[in-house]
């Protein structure tokens, strides 16, 4: 029997299929942790920061730190605004988008009101902004804790299933092809099963443990560069983020964990894993019966 699973396993995990599939995960895993370098080398001017050019008074309040916006000439700004008695014109081209806009707008609105403070009296402008005052509540959405965990073992159900699947068609596939009979003369039946049951559960432990491998490597390689701030600085420009995160470690104490939630969830795929287990062992009773 143990040389039967070193077979099969050489067989499904040690092919070039397999190889050169694990190198494509290998590359794409480690192109999503450094996407905003891939994007930045392949498109440039895609993160270039937008050139703006607005009246000398109001550069004093701009804010040019910015990443988003750089103050130039108005020969090559892609944003140039004007100004005139408390009305304001901003001539946009195509490569300022919608979030730009709406930067813009509020900034604007700050400006205006800052400015039109220092001619108008501080009482009357209490006044104003008492009365006028908006209430405004940020709200950050995120995927409850048990979503996420029904994703993680909905994951693992159907991959434990494709191979409980895979087990299934070997034993049909050698049973058409006399195979079976051939093994049968050096191992009993109860060593075959039991060598098919540990083969898929032997194959599923390999392959999640080189997936996690995977996937730590470059987790620990991008937080050796600069523990993904610059990775969150750009899925959060692109709207692809609904919160700016500064490391990976603010990105998982985001997602606000309990203790509850994690036995929970524990537990839960205790039980899958059994229940895949009794769906593996009745697939390959109805496979031998065949």
């Amino acid at each position: 029997m143990k040389h039967l699973i070193q077979f099969s396993i050489r067989r499904k995990l040690f092919n070039k299929i397999m190889i050169m599939m694990m190198s494509v995960v290998f590359f794409v895993i480690g192109g999503l942790f450094f996407m905003d370098v891939l994007v930045k080398s392949l498109f440039s001017k895609l993160l270039q920061p937008i050139n703006i050019h607005m009246p000398i008074v109001m550069e004093a309040y701009f804010d040019t730190e910015q990443e988003n916006f750089k103050l130039t000439s108005a020969d090559v700004a892609n944003i140039i605004i004007t100004e005139n008695k408390g009305s304001y014109v901003v001539e946009v081209d195509e490569r300022v988008n919608d979030q730009h806009v709406v930067q813009l707008q509020a900034w604007i609105m700050q400006f205006h009101r800052i400015h039109e403070a220092e001619i108008i009296s501080r009482e009357i402008m209490n006044i104003v902004d008492y009365l006028t005052a908006p209430s405004i509540e940020i709200v950050h959405l995120q995927t409850p804790a048990s979503d996420q965990g029904f994703i993680l073992i909905t994951t693992i159900y159907f991959f434990m299933l494709g191979f409980s699947s895979t087990v299934a068609n070997e034993v049909v596939s050698e049973k058409t092809s006399n195979m079976l009979e051939m093994m049968l003369t050096s191992i009993s039946h109860k060593e075959h099963y039991a060598s098919k049951l540990l083969i898929g559960w032997i194959g599923v432990l390999v392959q999640a443990c080189v997936w996690l491998s995977i996937v730590i490597f470059w987790f620990l390689v991008r937080s050796v560069v600069d523990q993904g701030a610059g990775l969150f600085q750009f899925l959060y420009r692109f709207n692809l983020m609904t919160k700016l995160h500064v490391t990976f470690f603010d990105f998982f104490i985001a997602f606000n964990i309990t203790n509850k939630q994690v036995l929970l969830i524990s537990l839960s795929i205790i039980f899958l894993i059994l229940g895949i287990l009794l769906v593996q062992l009745i697939l390959l009773l109805v496979s031998i019966k065949i």
